[in-house]
Formats: C-alpha cells, structure tokens, sequence
C-alpha cells in the first residue's frame, strides 16, 4: 500500500468521525427543535384572561401567572377557596397565591395620638 494509501486511509477516518459527529449534532438539534415546537403549541394554546392564564380548548382549570410569565411554565392553580371575604387560588408549583376577587378591606384601627392635647406630654 505505500504513504499514500495510508494518507488517503487517515483522511478517510477522519472524515468518517466528522461525519459522525455532525450527524450526532443534527440529532440533537432536530430532537431541540421538535421540543421547541410542541412548547411553542403550548403557549399558543393558552390566553390571559384576568388574573390568570386560561388554556383556549375551554379546559375549567387556570394557570398560575406568576410561574408563566417568570418560567414560561404553564402551572395549574387550586380550586377557588374564599379568604378574608375574597376569593383566591394557590399554585401547585410556586405556592404563590392569586386573588380572583379581592379581599375586603377591614377599617382600620385607631389609637390615641402621642402629640398634641391628647398625647402623652399633655398629662
């Protein structure tokens, strides 16, 4: 066989584990693209729809606004519980509540001034 036969053996082994890594590197490009895709659906499938994010196929659970928008996740919510005569729902990811209806504001309480004639000074 002689030195060129050996040159032309070594660049062939050479082009063949570049091939091979290109078409490893394909692979998982391809494999990253069809992940990208199914979470581009994903997003598209959802609407914000105050204060949550509501999938579009009329599905009765929202999704946490909070982990959509700071992930890009898509985080089911509890069901509706009342609080404090408003009514809120936890995430089941972040834990992070959301309130649907406000909660209502209690008056607030009033104590003696410290200054002027009623303070403490004035005694």
């Amino acid at each position: 066989m002689g030195l060129l036969g050996e040159i032309k053996d070594g660049a062939e082994l050479l082009a063949n584990a570049e091939r091979a890594r290109f078409e490893k590197r394909i692979g998982e490009l391809e494999t990253e693209i069809a992940a990208l895709k199914v979470e581009l659906a994903t997003q598209q499938s959802v609407e914000f729809g105050q204060p949550y994010y509501w999938a579009k196929d009329g599905d009765p659970v929202p999704f946490c606004p909070i982990c959509k928008v700071k992930d890009g996740k898509l985080a089911p919510m509890s069901d509706p519980e009342s609080w404090r005569g408003g009514v809120r729902r936890r995430c089941h990811v972040c834990r992070e509540y959301t309130f649907e209806q406000p909660k209502k504001k209690v008056g607030a309480v009033r104590r003696k001034p410290y200054s002027g004639p009623h303070g403490w000074m004035a005694r």
